[in-house]
Protein backbone atom coordinates (compact mmCIF):
# COMPACT_ATOMS: atom_id res chain seq x y z
CA UNK A 1 0.00 0.00 0.00
CA UNK A 2 1.43 3.37 -1.08
CA UNK A 3 1.54 5.97 1.68
CA UNK A 4 0.62 9.83 0.79
CA UNK A 5 1.52 12.54 2.27
CA UNK A 6 -1.22 14.78 3.83
CA UNK A 7 -1.57 18.34 2.95
CA UNK A 8 -4.05 20.32 4.95
CA UNK A 9 -3.78 23.08 2.12
CA UNK A 10 -4.89 20.55 -0.16
CA UNK A 11 -8.01 20.57 1.44
CA UNK A 12 -8.81 23.82 1.76
CA UNK A 13 -8.25 24.34 -1.97
CA UNK A 14 -10.14 21.83 -3.10
CA UNK A 15 -13.14 23.18 -0.48
CA UNK A 16 -12.81 26.83 -2.19
CA UNK A 17 -13.17 25.41 -5.56
CA UNK A 18 -16.36 23.62 -4.56
CA UNK A 19 -18.02 26.77 -2.89
CA UNK A 20 -16.46 29.18 -5.97
CA UNK A 21 -18.68 26.58 -8.49
CA UNK A 22 -21.56 26.45 -6.01
CA UNK A 23 -21.73 30.04 -6.26
CA UNK A 24 -21.26 30.53 -9.59
CA UNK A 25 -23.82 27.70 -10.45
CA UNK A 26 -26.41 29.07 -7.81
CA UNK A 27 -26.13 32.84 -9.99
CA UNK A 28 -26.17 31.82 -13.36
CA UNK A 29 -28.77 28.64 -13.26
CA UNK A 30 -30.77 28.13 -16.40
CA UNK A 31 -34.37 29.00 -15.25
CA UNK A 32 -33.65 30.77 -11.81
CA UNK A 33 -34.97 34.32 -11.63
CA UNK A 34 -31.64 36.79 -12.20
CA UNK A 35 -32.66 38.95 -9.11
CA UNK A 36 -28.73 41.43 -9.99
CA UNK A 37 -28.76 41.41 -13.53
CA UNK A 38 -25.61 40.14 -13.54
CA UNK A 39 -23.38 39.43 -17.01
CA UNK A 40 -22.98 35.95 -17.79
CA UNK A 41 -20.24 34.78 -18.64
CA UNK A 42 -18.82 31.96 -21.21
CA UNK A 43 -15.76 29.35 -21.58
CA UNK A 44 -12.38 30.35 -22.76
CA UNK A 45 -9.21 28.60 -23.51
CA UNK A 46 -5.72 31.13 -23.02
CA UNK A 47 -2.68 29.21 -24.93
CA UNK A 48 0.46 31.44 -24.36
CA UNK A 49 3.60 31.14 -26.09
CA UNK A 50 7.04 33.38 -26.17
CA UNK A 51 5.70 35.88 -28.66
CA UNK A 52 1.74 36.20 -28.19
CA UNK A 53 -1.53 34.28 -26.41
CA UNK A 54 -4.19 32.84 -28.68
CA UNK A 55 -7.60 32.61 -27.25
CA UNK A 56 -10.75 30.60 -28.04
CA UNK A 57 -13.85 31.92 -26.61
CA UNK A 58 -17.06 29.68 -27.02
CA UNK A 59 -19.95 32.43 -27.99
CA UNK A 60 -22.13 29.99 -29.76
CA UNK A 61 -25.79 31.29 -31.02
CA UNK A 62 -25.00 35.22 -30.31
CA UNK A 63 -25.87 38.20 -32.73
CA UNK A 64 -22.78 39.56 -34.10
CA UNK A 65 -23.83 42.62 -34.48
CA UNK A 66 -23.36 43.11 -30.65
CA UNK A 67 -19.98 41.46 -30.13
CA UNK A 68 -17.59 43.69 -29.16
CA UNK A 69 -14.19 43.20 -28.66
CA UNK A 70 -11.43 45.55 -26.54
CA UNK A 71 -7.71 45.46 -25.43
CA UNK A 72 -6.56 47.87 -22.77
CA UNK A 73 -2.69 47.50 -21.77
CA UNK A 74 -2.90 43.85 -20.34
CA UNK A 75 -7.09 43.45 -20.30
CA UNK A 76 -8.77 41.83 -22.70
CA UNK A 77 -12.69 42.55 -22.92
CA UNK A 78 -15.48 40.29 -24.96
CA UNK A 79 -18.84 41.50 -24.69
CA UNK A 80 -22.04 40.02 -26.67
CA UNK A 81 -25.58 39.38 -27.16
CA UNK A 82 -27.14 36.21 -27.38
CA UNK A 83 -31.05 35.85 -28.16
CA UNK A 84 -33.46 33.07 -28.69
CA UNK A 85 -37.18 33.72 -30.39
CA UNK A 86 -39.51 32.70 -27.72
CA UNK A 87 -41.82 30.69 -29.02
CA UNK A 88 -46.02 31.06 -28.82
CA UNK A 89 -48.45 28.27 -29.08
CA UNK A 90 -51.34 27.44 -27.29
CA UNK A 91 -50.73 23.53 -28.05
CA UNK A 92 -47.80 23.75 -26.32
CA UNK A 93 -45.46 24.84 -23.37
CA UNK A 94 -41.67 24.47 -23.16
CA UNK A 95 -41.01 22.23 -19.47
CA UNK A 96 -37.46 23.00 -19.91
CA UNK A 97 -35.31 25.90 -21.09
CA UNK A 98 -31.48 25.72 -20.45
CA UNK A 99 -29.95 27.86 -23.41
CA UNK A 100 -29.09 31.39 -21.61
CA UNK A 101 -30.16 34.70 -23.00
CA UNK A 102 -29.12 38.28 -22.28
CA UNK A 103 -25.47 40.00 -22.19
CA UNK A 104 -22.73 37.77 -21.77
CA UNK A 105 -19.72 39.60 -21.22
CA UNK A 106 -15.84 38.41 -20.00
CA UNK A 107 -12.73 40.68 -18.89
CA UNK A 108 -9.31 38.89 -18.95
CA UNK A 109 -6.22 40.23 -17.38
CA UNK A 110 -3.39 38.82 -19.08
CA UNK A 111 0.35 38.60 -17.72
CA UNK A 112 1.94 41.11 -20.19
CA UNK A 113 0.80 43.96 -22.32
CA UNK A 114 -0.88 43.32 -26.02
CA UNK A 115 0.52 45.02 -29.31
CA UNK A 116 -3.02 46.27 -30.08
CA UNK A 117 -1.97 46.87 -33.64
CA UNK A 118 -1.13 43.52 -34.26
CA UNK A 119 -4.47 41.78 -32.81
CA UNK A 120 -6.17 39.40 -35.39
CA UNK A 121 -9.66 38.05 -34.88
CA UNK A 122 -12.28 35.53 -36.58
CA UNK A 123 -15.37 33.83 -35.62
CA UNK A 124 -16.06 30.45 -37.52
CA UNK A 125 -19.10 28.05 -35.96
CA UNK A 126 -19.44 29.35 -32.21
CA UNK A 127 -15.83 30.03 -31.84
CA UNK A 128 -14.41 33.55 -31.73
CA UNK A 129 -10.68 33.00 -32.02
CA UNK A 130 -8.04 36.01 -31.22
CA UNK A 131 -4.27 36.31 -31.24
CA UNK A 132 -2.82 38.43 -29.00
CA UNK A 133 0.85 39.33 -29.71
CA UNK A 134 2.90 40.47 -26.66
CA UNK A 135 4.20 44.12 -26.53
CA UNK A 136 7.75 44.14 -26.86
CA UNK A 137 8.80 44.30 -23.26
CA UNK A 138 11.69 47.81 -23.03
CA UNK A 139 15.16 46.40 -21.80
CA UNK A 140 17.21 48.69 -19.65
CA UNK A 141 20.53 49.46 -21.39
CA UNK A 142 23.79 50.12 -18.87
CA UNK A 143 25.62 52.81 -19.84
CA UNK A 144 28.83 53.51 -19.39
CA UNK A 145 30.10 56.39 -17.29
CA UNK A 146 33.40 58.02 -18.11
CA UNK A 147 35.29 59.73 -15.20
CA UNK A 148 37.34 62.64 -16.61
CA UNK A 149 37.92 63.75 -19.56
CA UNK A 150 35.41 65.71 -21.91
CA UNK A 151 32.16 64.95 -23.48
CA UNK A 152 32.39 64.92 -26.96
CA UNK A 153 29.33 64.59 -29.29
CA UNK A 154 27.76 65.84 -32.46
CA UNK A 155 24.66 67.17 -30.78
CA UNK A 156 25.90 69.08 -28.16
CA UNK A 157 27.88 72.38 -28.75
CA UNK A 158 31.53 72.62 -27.75
CA UNK A 159 30.40 75.99 -26.94
CA UNK A 160 29.57 76.59 -23.56
CA UNK A 161 28.28 79.82 -21.87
Amino acid sequence: MKMTRWDPLDEIVQARETLRYLFDESLTWPGRFDFFHLDRSFPVDIFETSEAYEIDAALPGIDLATLLVSVTGSTLTIRAHNRRDHREDSAGSYIRQERMTGALSRVITLPSDIDTDRVRSVYDQGILVLFLPKKEVIKTREIPVQVGGTLESTAVSSERP
